[in-house]
């Protein structure tokens, strides 16, 4: 997977190969949140290269049939493909390992059994309690940034990628001195909006409130509640986007009192994972610790 930073250059390359394009500073910051990370937190795709100046020979070898390259990317030959990447001398670029493949192929989110969404669940918190560990804040946490790795063991079944627009005190005490000053006001969590997804992201952020250590756990619930094959109650809101809406039923009794059939097939202490995150209670983080 290479995500290359913007540029119109760049993202013609991107599309060409069949590969994510994102604003430069998504992948400046993810490049600068992963820098920070004392070891790699559990399931997260692992890095491989990357930065800004990057030279072709790391990545010459990359081949264009990704499995989720269009068609032209994969009629690609290699030799092309190697001139091509050349062109991103300079650029920012950051090169994660293909394991697997994305949960979300397409438009239609797939629909797990109980107990592989449970597995989901635990893949999620792991990889969310090892990054909180680090005072990093995932903020991107929804079934388009999960892939799956049937080959793995189930622990590691599931996994995310796009830090994109994670957030730490380390990585934003970097951004305030960025070497893009013109662009910084992007690279701050304080004016570049942590909202990501109305339906997924946590309320705290829809609210514009400081984050904290439930945030993720309660984006973990809102996608693992929807990947079993439930609907939140605010979708239609969320596809509206209406922010406000999202925040009146998310603060509704009776949106809550719909969510809890869903909810009524999981396991004990999980329920009381989804209740505590979703209110935005401290101890959510106690509780994903011990079901760990």
């Amino acid at each position: 997977i290479i995500k290359i930073g913007h540029s119109p250059a760049c993202q013609a390359l991107a599309l060409h190969l069949g590969q994510p394009w994102e604003p430069w500073y998504q992948v400046e910051r993810e490049l600068a949140v992963r820098s920070a990370l004392c070891k790699p937190p559990r399931n997260l795709a692992p890095l491989v290269g990357g930065g800004t100046g990057v030279k072709a020979a790391p990545i010459s070898g990359f081949s264009s049939s990704s499995s989720n390259s269009n068609s032209s990317a994969r009629a690609t030959s290699s030799s092309n493909t190697a001139d091509s990447v050349t062109a991103l001398v300079g650029r920012t670029v950051l090169i994660l390992q293909g394991t697997g493949m994305p949960l979300v192929q397409g438009s239609a989110l797939p629909i797990l059994a109980l107990p592989e969404a449970m597995q989901l669940l635990l893949c999620l918190l792991m990889l969310v309690l090892d990054l909180l560990a680090a005072g990093v804040y995932w903020n991107d946490l929804r079934p388009s940034n999960i892939g799956i790795n049937l080959a793995a063991p189930p622990h590691q079944r599931y996994y995310g990628f796009d830090l994109g627009a994670a957030s730490s005190k380390a990585v934003d005490a970097w951004a305030a001195h960025s070497v893009y000053p013109g662009q910084r006001r992007k690279m701050l969590p304080s004016q570049y909006s942590p909202v990501s997804d109305l339906e997924y992201s946590s309320t705290q952020a829809l609210s514009g409130k400081e984050l904290d250590d439930t945030c993720d756990l309660q984006s973990a619930v809102y996608a693992t509640y929807v990947l079993a094959g439930n609907a939140l109650p605010w979708k239609e809101a969320a596809d509206a986007g209406d922010v406000q809406a999202v925040l009146q039923a998310r603060q509704s009794a009776a949106a809550i009192h719909a969510m809890l059939p869903g909810l009524a097939a999981w396991p004990q202490d999980v329920q009381q994972l989804a209740h505590a995150a979703m209110r935005g209670d401290e101890r959510a983080a106690i509780i994903a610790r011990q079901i760990v």
